[in-house]
């Protein structure tokens, strides 16, 4: 059994292309068509092995294999391999006799990024499927295009009007692509009008309105100001949360007075704290007099999401003509968090010429963090102490700190303080002095080889606000710290730190690869590939089901892990309302890796509800130990991070963790 085999009915048109195309020519062999992929098959072992270990010349043959099962793995192989492979090995699969192997074929290619491609996948969409053959193969056919297609081809996919409603799989591949094509920044007003046709009519297949509503609401900039009527009525008519998350945030586009009341009445009403955030973040699209008021009275909701969400809407739209506002807000009486960064918006917004307002938020804010014992929460609350420069001698004081939580937030604050224009006013004459102060600690910092010191100099060192500051002494101080680390130190802090530098000389630098990688422990998912995985809480528990055939060596590493208590007491050290919680960092600050590393394993699985499981990267093949789960779905990562897993019960306890909050304990049962 394929675990992430796809499935549906599409009644197939092609919208760009006018004539036949030519029938498939095969060789006088008789191909095998049934795809039956078990990692218990000692070929489909090697296959995976090679993927792993990168040896793309072994898996090349087996594209050429009479056993469909073996076309399919070592396609399924290629999808992770972007740029360890030629596609024009692949292409010649977009035509197999095996409709499984040819979505396989396609999904790869389009996880290439290879434009050069985009005619081989048009040519291969099969116009003429009578009977509905490559139903599947056409869907994947058509995301490829949306992944790899330039421009000219946008318009006509998205004007089609001879799909019916039952055409899903069609209308899949259809909304897919656009969705694609918008995550690279092409959209067109015909496919953002085929999307809300699609988003906002019950009409059509459940898969395909929840893919177009997500486009509605992520896809920016779009015009929707003469869509409020329609966004509306297919809001109130609508049960689904996972519909209504996205398209709030469309009313929210429309910037229309009819919608921002609807967005007031849901952030009121609405019992679903996902649906309250995300009025919240729509009502930024009005101007802070018209929408202040609701945002408010949340800042005491009893859900912390939802209270958490307001507080940062109120920082990132408030200014310096608010100061009233934020001065008397940063008083009330709030959950501890929310009140920090109620306090931060004063200090990031109250101008500096108003000093004891400003020395008195951050009085509150220096009190909140001494009191704190919640590492991950002092962090966040040092962040916005960081917004007051004056503040900055306690900011580097708490950068020595032992506690990694609060030591990398206090790096983070320094390095945002740096990047701010407003030395000139809180300083004074002193203002090159209190920088280089700031400066001189990050480096210092770095010098204990501390890895987010090490990636947050590296970073100050690339950004040209902070660029210009830097002397030739502390240039040298880097290059000998550069000079004595190796890429085992930690892969994204030392090849940083060598970009950085090779940039600040004018020269090219090439990343040093990553050697120590994860090998498939067959013997570890053969034993408990099908266990039950309890993860016990500070919340509660949940449990989640893994995914061994869409990524073995993932979950072979991690029951390694969980088998050696590795995830027992790591705490929750990111939370994104309505999108993710994060954990598994080996330091708590989600700068941590463990020595062993994992390549990206992207077999064709979709971020399409809450509760999927994903390991958390800093970009391919950086995989260590953090994993994410979902909150709701989240198409933008789709072929990006791996799906090892899935949530089975007690979501409802995954959706009330917040950071700070910790893991217990995980079993196998």
């Amino acid at each position: 059994m394929i675990m992430f085999r796809n499935t549906g009915v599409l009644i197939l048109g092609l919208f760009f292309l006018t004539q036949c195309v030519p029938a498939v020519v095969h060789e006088e062999v008789d191909w095998d068509l049934d795809v039956d992929y078990q990692l218990s098959d000692t070929i489909v072992q090697h296959i995976a092995n090679w993927q792993q270990s990168g040896q793309v010349q072994s898996i090349y043959p087996f594209l050429h294999n009479i056993e469909a099962t073996y076309r399919y793995a070592a396609a399924l192989a290629l999808a992770s391999m972007a740029g360890h492979y030629q596609t024009d090995s692949l292409t010649p699969l977009l035509r197999d006799p095996s409709p499984l192997v040819r979505a396989q074929a396609a999904y790869s290619l389009g996880l290439s990024g290879d434009e050069n491609i985009a005619g081989d996948l048009v040519e291969a969409f099969q116009q003429y499927d009578s009977t509905g053959q490559f139903y599947v193969a056409n869907r994947s056919i058509l995301e490829a295009i949306g992944r790899v297609g330039d421009s000219t081809l946008l318009e006509p996919l998205s004007t089609v009007a001879t799909y019916k409603p039952t055409d899903t799989l069609l209308l899949e591949g259809q909304t897919r692509a656009i969705y694609q094509y918008m995550l690279r920044r092409l959209t067109v007003d015909a496919g953002t009008s085929t999307m809300l046709k699609y988003a906002t009519s019950a009409l059509y297949p459940y898969s395909v309105r929840l893919l177009a509503a997500n486009y509605l609401g992520r896809a920016n900039p779009i015009d929707l100001s003469g869509a409020t009527d329609v966004l509306i009525d297919a809001y109130q008519a609508e049960a689904d949360v996972y519909l209504k998350m996205p398209l709030l945030l469309a009313i929210g586009k429309t910037k229309d007075p009819e919608g921002l009341q609807l967005l007031k009445k849901a952030v009121g009403d609405e019992t679903d704290y996902r649906l309250q955030c995300n009025a919240i973040r729509a009502m930024g699209n009005y101007p802070l007099a018209q929408a202040q008021d609701a945002i408010i009275r949340q800042l005491n909701d009893p859900n912390e999401h939802v209270s958490l969400t307001a507080a940062q809407w109120i920082s990132d739209h408030t200014g310096a003509q608010d100061r009233i506002l934020l001065s008397n807000l940063a008083y009330g009486n709030y959950p501890d968090l929310v009140k920090a960064k109620i306090v931060g918006a004063a200090l990031r917004h109250i101008p500096y010429p108003y000093g004891i307002a400003r020395s008195n938020r951050a009085g509150i804010l220096n009190q909140m963090i001494n009191k704190e014992t919640n590492t991950t929460v002092k962090g966040q609350m040092i962040k916005e102490l960081a917004y007051d420069l004056k503040s900055y001698r306690e900011v580097i004081t708490l950068s020595e700190n032992l506690e990694a939580p609060v030591r990398t937030a206090a790096l983070e604050g320094m390095v945002a303080m740096l990047k701010s224009d407003d030395f000139g006013e809180a300083f004074g004459g002193n203002a090159n002095s209190v920088r280089q102060d700031l400066l001189s600690a990050l480096v210092t910092a770095a010098n204990r080889r501390d890895p987010s010191a090490v990636q947050l100099v590296a970073d100050a060192l690339s950004d040209p606000q902070i660029a210009k500051i830097w002397s030739s002494k502390e240039i040298s101080q880097l290059e000998t710290l550069f000079s004595s680390l190796s890429i085992d130190f930690d892969p994204e802090a030392y090849n940083a730190l060598g970009a950085s530098i090779a940039k600040h000389q004018n020269k090219s630098y090439q990343p040093e690869p990553i050697q120590n990688y994860a090998s498939i422990q067959w013997n570890l998912l053969a034993q408990y590939e099908n266990s039950q995985v309890v993860i016990q809480t500070s919340r509660g528990n949940f449990t989640m089901r893994f995914f061994p055939a869409a990524a073995p060596c993932t979950v072979s590493r991690i029951i390694e892990l969980i088998l050696q208590s590795y995830f027992d007491g790591k705490v929750f050290h990111r939370v994104v309302p309505g999108f993710v919680v994060q954990t598994g960092c080996p330091r708590g600050d989600g700068y941590g890796t463990l020595p062993v590393f994992l390549h990206s394993e992207l077999a064709p699985l979709h971020y399409n509800q809450e509760g999927l499981v994903g390991m958390a990267s800093s970009g391919k093949d950086t995989e260590s130990s953090q994993f994410f789960v979902t909150l709701a779905p989240a198409p933008h990562l789709d072929g990006k991070y791996t799906i090892f897993a899935q949530v089975t019960s007690g979501m409802d306890v995954v959706q009330t963790i917040q950071q700070g909050d910790h893991i217990e304990r995980i079993t196998l049962q």
